[in-house]
């Protein structure tokens, strides 16, 4: 059982929670998915939809790794907007526009006292090489191939 004092605050965005650490000078149980996995268990840990640690980023203001619940990697809109509020708090982006970097790329977001908007530099990038996307609701994405795929 893992057992050590960890501080962390807990965001939650349009209805997802999250536990955010402030991880610039290391220490954050990253390496080990069990761990994770016991911080985001909602019956025997702090319980949430993600674990979201802020570290140093050498292109952006900040890197933010986000990890699911069963410990693996991956992005997360919801989470991004609460590691661009926590990382003001914390006095290393500012409150009205900031980039930071994560698994997919480099990110700008745009944030108001009651709003964050994050855009996906890396996914504009794609759209601007001519692939085409299509969507169906709720952030689901059907195909990503590009445009001369046969």
């Amino acid at each position: 059982m893992f057992r050590r004092e960890i501080k962390f605050s807990k965001y939650q965005g349009t209805g997802n929670d999250f536990i955010l650490i402030d991880d610039r000078f290391g220490g954050a149980p990253e390496d080990d998915p069990n761990v994770i996995k016991q911080l985001c268990d909602r019956h025997f840990g702090i319980g949430s939809d993600g674990l979201i640690l802020i570290q140093p980023s050498d292109e952006a203001d900040f890197h933010m790794e986000f990890f699911n619940p069963d410990g693996s990697k991956s992005f997360c809109g919801n989470g991004s907007r609460c590691a661009v509020k926590f990382a003001v708090q914390l006095g290393i982006a500012s409150s009205e526009k900031c980039s930071f970097t994560a698994i997919d790329g480099l990110h700008l977001a745009v944030s108001s006292d009651f709003d964050v908007k994050v855009k996906c530099m890396t996914f504009l990038k794609f759209l601007k090489e001519a692939w085409t996307i299509s969507f169906l609701p709720a952030h689901h994405i059907i195909s990503f191939l590009p445009s001369n795929y046969q």
